[in-house]
């Protein structure tokens, strides 16, 4: 696995929203949520727990329009929406900018064969974003597809060297959805995985 490259990144593509650093100043608890969709997420996190600090990226128009419009009614300081491409925001903001938790929820799973380097745990950038979690940070990642989990796994475990679990569910497990995406896959009877790495 080739090193992530962040100067090239930077050198590459403009910052078009700028993080404000007093948001993460003196944060005793930080959450990262990449490609957080219409943002069910969390707003519910931040409000269930008003003393950690959660920056959610959305890349995508329609979805981060309405997680802002929902963010603005509930007027949660403790979170920041960012709309933006997620590796180049991160490459070009948190610096040295630690976290407690990161978050990749049901993702694209391109699922050909050939796309391979664009499933999370096997780009580069997830070295990075390992990088940025502190001493027994997670990253927990969720899906639907059996064999990107099982595939998220061993990358977890054997390529990045995360401490790593590995859980199915099904929607009797369930006493809250993460995501628009978990509640309609649940409801239509499917089964879901959880894969969570720790930093050792």
């Amino acid at each position: 696995m080739r090193n992530f490259d962040r100067q090239k990144v930077i050198s590459q593509t403009p910052n078009h929203s700028p993080l404000d650093h007093d948001f993460v100043k003196d944060a005793s608890h930080l959450i990262l949520e990449i490609g957080t969709g219409t943002g069910m997420h969390p707003l519910s996190l931040a409000k269930a727990r008003p003393d950690s600090k959660i920056i959610a990226i959305e890349k995508t128009s329609e979805r981060f329009g309405k997680f802002k419009r929902q963010y603005d009614r509930d007027k949660l300081s403790n979170l920041l929406p960012v709309h933006a491409h997620a590796v180049s925001w991160v490459a070009h903001n948190l610096g040295n900018v630690k976290f407690d938790e990161i978050y990749l929820l049901y993702p694209n799973p391109n699922p050909k064969p050939g796309d391979l380097n664009k499933r999370w745990h096997a780009m580069p950038f997830f070295g990075h974003l390992k990088s940025l979690l502190k001493p027994r940070g997670i990253i927990q990642l969720r899906t639907n597809e059996k064999f990107y989990a099982i595939e998220a796994f061993d990358y977890f475990q054997n390529t990045w060297g995360l401490e790593t679990s590995f859980k199915s569910f099904e929607l009797k497990d369930v006493d809250e959805f993460k995501t628009l995406f978990e509640k309609k896959y649940l409801e239509r009877g499917q089964c879901c995985y959880e894969i969570i790495g720790q930093v050792n």
